[in-house]
């Protein structure tokens, strides 16, 4: 890409331009990551892609994490931990209360999203009319 950087008259009026070479790449983003616990409810309630922490809390006892990559060529990997690493687009978790990343990939620049997972009891409810 060529980028024009200055233009400006000078004291002959002869337009004076200067420009320069630059590169410009896109940093590998998800269009979703959808978090659902094992009866199907998502728990990230509204997914932005320049949001990188996101804070989940459940009672349930499973979930599934599921990542939409921007593009197809976007590596896709779940991380817990530091040594942990699954690769792939979806992934089932227990609900034991933690912390983990996802990550996409491409052309050796990545981009990691943390999720902050709290599991909390169930609590008992009584209804009356």
């Amino acid at each position: 890409i060529r980028w024009l950087d200055d233009k400006a008259e000078d004291a002959t009026n002869f337009i004076v331009m200067q420009s320069f070479e630059m590169e410009v790449k896109r940093f590998p983003t998800f269009t979703e990551i959808d978090v659902k616990d094992n009866e199907g409810s998502s728990l990230i309630s509204a997914f932005d892609p320049f949001t990188y922490s996101y804070d989940v809390t459940t009672i349930a006892d499973s979930f599934t994490v599921d990542a939409t990559p921007f593009a197809e060529n976007y590596n896709v990997s779940f991380k817990a931990g530091e040594n942990t690493v699954v690769e792939g687009n979806s992934i089932k978790l227990n609900g034991e209360s933690g912390n983990f990343s996802v990550v996409v990939e491409t052309q050796g620049v990545s981009t990691e999203y943390k999720v902050d997972l709290t599991k909390v009891s169930a609590a008992d409810v009584t209804l009356s009319m």
